[in-house]
């Protein structure tokens, strides 16, 4: 899965601030607008790793209320 960023600050509760540690990214991830994408069709490459369990736990809290039945 994958999920824009963009550089602007974040706007509404969907976008997350990436934390200051990366070294090659930085900006707001979209998570309203998460896609998914074929890695290999694309021959896309890792440009940064995201290991921080607080954005994890952000993300996955907004996709669960956007996939939410109740």
């Amino acid at each position: 899965m994958i999920i824009p960023i963009t550089s602007s600050p974040p706007q509404i509760k969907t976008h997350i601030s990436l934390p200051d540690n990366l070294q090659h990214i930085k900006g707001t991830l979209i998570v309203d607008q998460i896609k998914s994408l074929d890695y290999r069709s694309r021959n896309a490459n890792e440009v940064d790793c995201l290991n921080d369990s607080k954005v994890y736990s952000q993300i996955l809290d907004i996709v669960n209320a956007s996939i939410s039945l109740e």
